[in-house]
């Protein structure tokens, strides 16, 4: 078996969108230059993300960049890209919550 491709946020967009545009994203070997309109939208989300997290870092100082051993020793952790297996995804703040007050077990929520 070959190279094994991760199904990003991004695919999994496209493939809501069209599914030949994921297929594409996925597989072709030339995924082609994007159009000026993407690339102006990324741009914005980018510049408000950093906004949005100068003023989540303002209000919560104690917020820290995300790893995967320190999971569970944070309150707010922030820039976390999960994976599991295939799939993959990016939050920019992940604020923990607890589920199970009997087994004392907490968890993340975007």
């Amino acid at each position: 078996m070959g190279d094994i491709s991760v199904i990003t946020s991004e695919i999994f967009v496209a493939y809501s969108q069209c599914p030949r545009k994921a297929f594409l994203l996925l597989f072709s070997e030339d995924k082609g230059k994007p159009h000026d309109y993407p690339l102006i939208l990324k741009e914005h989300r980018n510049h408000n993300q950093a906004r949005y997290l100068d003023s989540f870092l303002q209000s919560h100082p104690d917020a820290k960049q995300y790893e995967a051993k320190g999971f569970n020793k944070y309150e707010f952790l922030l820039n976390a890209t999960l994976k599991s297996a295939q799939l993959e995804a990016y939050c920019a703040t992940l604020i923990k919550v607890n589920n199970d007050l009997e087994n004392r077990r907490n968890s993340y929520e975007p």
